[in-house]
Formats: structure tokens, sequence, C-alpha cells
């Protein structure tokens, strides 16, 4: 069995002492890496879809619908959950309790509301002054008004006290507006505390007792991992969630905004068990693989067929038989293709290199960071009426190119900066590996 997947004593409550050494799931930090960079062209390809043209008043409408998007979007930050409670899991390994909040707390706040109070306002005046009809077809908060673009200075105070407001009064379908792609951290965080006593539950006797008889389950029986997706799939077809982006910010309910939390705590707790046995992480990698992710993808197409009789997406609670079969295989189409892509991981990237540590380091500061560059260089050349194609290319590679650059001139290189991004105070580059821990 190769190095990745070699045994490891199960973790007692305490802390693995400091000079114990322990081996690092390089597989983890590779995806990681891979699902941020790819917000990019996903984030670019939203720009031309028919709900966005009709937000902004472009002409641009591509064949790839916002809903379909969405609903692989999705996907990848469920992968992204995952990836964050399989890390939980080596925290908790070498960390107490309590210094396992600090460092979540510290490396997930400060870079949001740096972020929060300079980069998100930053996107909103860009959108706003490029596109100012955009405020007659979106839930706008009071106050804000195509004038107020007019001063950047008077449009960063109204977003201030726009913000303090939707703090004090939390409106789900705000959050696009003031956490924009920033969403995934205070879930992140949330997810974290509460559901700490449970990952600490799981470590004791009891816990890894059940681990145990699942990890035993599941290297007995073929394809028995994918049974963690029927409570997946229960989430779904009880409470209902519409994965379309601005049209779930515009009209989102409790139940919506429930079942997506209820969703990525759920994923976010099987990538802590599934690191906690190493039979666990057999079976992902056995079972996971091409098969199983074009099943995945044929009960994704089933599910995007106009009146094939498996529910209406866009509703928030299809509670037909339709409905909740589409719900259903939503979720299972999600879940293989979760597994699919963790199996084929831990076959092919069960290794690191500088370019690997280089990812690593950067990917946080990356999807903090891509959003503002994306709009700065998207949204003039959407004004711009050029091809789509031509347009496309040149917000992925000049995205890419100028976060890089600014990542690498301006917070990699200037110690108060990499704070502010959630960074250790000295570069990874040439250290030696440590458990994933972001």
């Amino acid at each position: 069995m190769p190095r990745l997947l070699a045994d490891e004593p199960r973790a007692p409550h305490a802390p693995v002492p400091a000079q114990q050494p322990q081996h690092r799931s390089h597989e983890l930090d590779w995806l990681r890496a891979f699902i941020i960079l790819a917000l990019v062209p996903g984030h670019a390809i939203g720009f031309f879809t028919a709900n966005t043209a009709k937000y902004l008043g472009t002409q641009y409408a591509s064949p790839i619908g916002l809903s379909t998007l969405m609903i692989v979007g999705t996907w990848g930050m469920a992968l992204l959950f995952l990836v964050a409670g399989a890390a939980a899991y080596h925290m908790l390994v070498r960390r107490s309790p309590r210094r396992f909040i600090g460092d979540r707390s510290v490396r997930l706040l400060i870079p949001f509301l740096f972020a929060c109070l300079t980069l998100i306002p930053l996107q909103d005046y860009l959108i706003v002054h490029a596109f100012p009809d955009v405020l007659d077809r979106i839930p706008a908060p009071p106050g804000l008004d195509p004038h107020l673009t007019a001063s950047p200075l008077t449009f960063y105070r109204w977003f201030v006290a726009g913000y303090v407001s939707f703090l004090m009064h939390y409106t789900p379908q705000y959050e696009f507006i003031f956490w924009s792609h920033l969403w995934f951290i205070p879930r992140l965080l949330a997810i974290s505390l509460l559901t700490l006593p449970l990952l600490l539950w799981l470590r004791g006797a009891r816990g890894t007792r059940l681990i145990a008889w699942l990890a035993t389950l599941c290297e007995r029986q073929r394809g028995a991992v994918f049974l963690l997706a029927l409570p997946l799939a229960l989430i779904l077809a009880v409470f209902g969630w519409q994965w379309q982006g601005w049209q779930v910010v515009g009209a989102p309910d409790g139940a919506n905004v429930l079942s997506q939390f209820l969703y990525y705590t759920l994923v976010y707790v099987y990538g802590f068990v599934l690191y906690s046995d190493v039979r666990l992480r057999q079976a992902v990698r056995r079972d996971g693989g091409m098969i199983s992710l074009v099943v995945a993808i044929v009960a994704f197409i089933i599910t995007q067929i106009p009146g094939f009789g498996v529910g209406n997406q866009a509703l928030a609670h299809d509670l037909s038989a339709g409905g909740i079969m589409a719900a259903m295989l939503r979720a299972t189409a999600a879940w293989l293709c979760i597994v699919s892509i963790l199996g084929l991981s831990m076959r092919f990237l069960a290794f690191t290199n500088r370019f690997g540590q280089y990812l690593t380091e950067a990917s946080y500061p990356f999807y903090v960071l891509h959003l503002a560059v994306l709009y700065l260089i998207g949204l003039p050349l959407l004004a711009s009426g050029a091809p789509v194609v031509v347009d496309f290319l040149a917000m992925v590679i000049l995205t890419y190119g100028i976060t890089l650059a600014v990542y690498e001139l301006f917070v990699r290189r200037v110690r108060p900066v990499r704070a502010l991004f959630g960074m250790s105070k000295k570069s990874a580059m040439g250290r030696k590996s440590t458990p994933a821990s972001a």
C-alpha cells in the first residue's frame, strides 16, 4: 500500500507531541489549490450566461446556464468543505481544542474582515459604476444608489454603514453584496466551531468504535462508501436548495439557507471521518474513479433535461415526486463526484514538489484576491462588446497573471500583509512538510 495510506495510530484526545512525525495528505493540498484555481474560469464563465446578461444588460448569452454552472460549482465547494474537514482531523491530532479554535478563528477571520472592508467594496463599486442599471434588477440594500459611484469615498462610507447594518440585521439576500465570494469563510468558521464537540466525540472511545464499524463495512462491501450520499439526499429532499447564484440571493428563505448549511456541515464531518481511519481512505481510493465519475455526470445531466419528470430545480421546495427525485439525484451525483475526485487524487496526487508547496501557500490569498482582479479586468471587457471567446480568454489569463503577481510582490514577501491573508510569518517553501491545516 502506498505511503499515502500507510497505517496510522488512531489519535487520542491529547495532541501528538511536536517532535513526533506525521505524514501529510498531499492530495488535500493539490485538491484545495486546484479548486481555488478553477474559480477563475468558473467566475469568468458566469459573466456570459443569459442570467447575468439580464442583470447587467449585456448582449452575451452562452449555452451554459447559470443554474448548471452553479450546480457544478457547488460540487467543487462541497469538496472544499470535505478537504477542510479532513484538515481538521490533522489539526486536532497535533493541537488542543483551544488551539484549534484559536488557529481557525485567526486564520479565517482576519483575511475575511480585511477583504470585506477593502476588496468587496471595490468589487461592488466597479459593478455599480460600470452597470448602474443593475440596481433596478437585483435586491439592493436601502440607500444603495448609482449616484454614490460619483465619489469612491462616498460609496465606501455607504458600504461600511450598510455592512454594519447587514451584520446587525442579517439578510441572506444581501450576502452577495457584502460577502461576495467570501461566503465560504464565515460558513467554514461556523461549521468548524459548531462541529468541534462532535469531532472530539468521534475521537473518543465510542466515536472511534463507530468509525471503525463504518470502516469495516466500507472495507468489506465494495461501493458502501457511496451510501453516505443518502443523508445528503435527505437534506435536499426535505429542505430544498436553489443552486442558482443570484436567483438564490434574490429570493432566499430560511429553509434554503438551512439546507445549504446542513449540507456543507455534513460534508465537512465526512471529511473528518474519512481521514480518521485508513480503511476508509482505502475504500475511497478503491471505489472512487472514472466509472463513478461518469455515473455522477449522467445523473447530473438527467436533472438538467427539461420536462424529464425530475422536478423543477429552480423551485426551492418542490415536494412532488419529481422534485424529490431531482433533489436526491443532485445529492447523489454530488457525492459520487466528490468520492471519484478524491479517490483519483489519492492515486495520482500522493506527492509534493516545490510547485505544489507554492500553490498550497498561495491558495488562500489567491482565493481572497482573484475576484477583485477579475472585476477590474472583466467588467470593462464586457462593456467593450468584443467576441465572447476573446473576452473569456483575456479575463482568465490576465486574472491568473495579475493575481499571482499581486500575491508574489505584495503579499508573500511582506510579513504584515501575510498576516492579513491568514499566512504564517515564514514561507512554507523549503520547510519540512507538516499536516494539512487550512
